[in-house]
């Protein structure tokens, strides 16, 4: 996994993150993923753990995570202004998934970073 991550801290963190409590089937099925991206040049060998990442999430929570590229990078944005959003073009219960629990997963596989209010 290390090697197919090219060792890049980043992207061990997000594979890390989506590997967490699962069974060792799912870390080797994830590793001989990432073996197929070390054909890929410098670039693509960043970003092909980040793909497998967001592969895993399901249609509804690669969709919120996308729509997040219509904020401006670097600002904090209110978590229920976020999951409000999403209610509102996406339904509450699309997937079995309510918008708190899409919120939580992408934090967990570190797509997105969570602040306490202070």
């Amino acid at each position: 996994i290390v090697e197919g991550c090219n060792c890049q801290p980043l992207a061990l963190e997000l594979i890390g993150a989506s590997l967490k409590n699962k069974e060792i089937s799912e870390w080797r099925t994830k590793a001989e993923s990432l073996q197929k991206g070390q054909i890929f040049d410098e670039y693509e060998k960043i970003l092909w753990p980040l793909y497998t990442s967001l592969e895993d999430l399901t249609s509804t929570e690669r969709e919120c995570f996308m729509d997040l590229s219509s904020f401006p990078n670097n600002i904090r944005i209110r978590a229920a202004a976020l999951m409000d959003m999403w209610v509102h073009t996406r339904g509450q219960n699309e997937d079995g998934a309510r918008p708190y629990n899409i919120l939580k997963k992408l934090a967990d596989r570190h797509l997105i970073e969570l602040f306490k209010r202070t």
